[in-house]
């Protein structure tokens, strides 16, 4: 899990990605001029799949990890 002191800190070239591997969310710092396919690969060596890429923006990023933790699959009720 991330700390939201990270999110706070990130740099202005840093980015966040969502992983899901098993479940169970994490997250991975990643520079903004990395591309989607090598944060992919990156993550699949680590045994993981990408939730999504490319945030900054803390309430967002923590806002997506409540509803899927909520809302496993994606599936609407």
């Amino acid at each position: 899990m991330i700390t939201p002191h990270t999110l706070d800190e990130l740099g202005s070239d840093d980015r966040v990605a969502v992983l899901d591997r098993d479940g169970d969310f994490h997250f991975m710092v990643h520079g903004v001029e990395d591309s989607p396919a090598d944060v992919r690969s990156r993550a699949r060596r680590d045994g993981s799949e990408v939730v999504a890429t490319h945030l900054r923006d803390k309430k967002e990023i923590l806002d997506l990890v409540a509803e899927r933790k909520r809302n496993p699959g994606g599936v609407e009720d």
